[in-house]
């Protein structure tokens, strides 16, 4: 195995991946909750170690930018490696 693929690998058995779209139905409510907790229920919503940081390219504040922000900031690796993901 390449060694980027194996990196991927090992940083994807530490992420849950939650689906909104199967059943729809059920989505709907868990985009709703995670509008009341985010202010932001647009998909995706990332989570390291419990904390929310946004979307991939957006988020709701300073403290919550999404990660390109993030890493361009150089402050995703930190908070990935904090949470044990790499």
């Amino acid at each position: 195995t390449h060694g980027l693929a194996f990196e991927s690998m090992k940083i994807l058995d530490k992420v849950t991946i939650v689906r909104l779209d199967d059943p729809w139905s059920e989505g709907n409510k868990l985009r709703a909750e995670l509008g009341k907790m985010t202010g932001k229920s647009s998909v995706p919503s990332i989570w390291i170690g419990g904390k929310y940081v946004g979307g991939y390219d957006a988020g709701v504040s300073d403290e919550a930018p999404g990660i390109v922000q993030m890493a361009f900031q150089g402050t995703l690796r930190p908070m990935l490696e904090e949470a044990g993901a790499v």
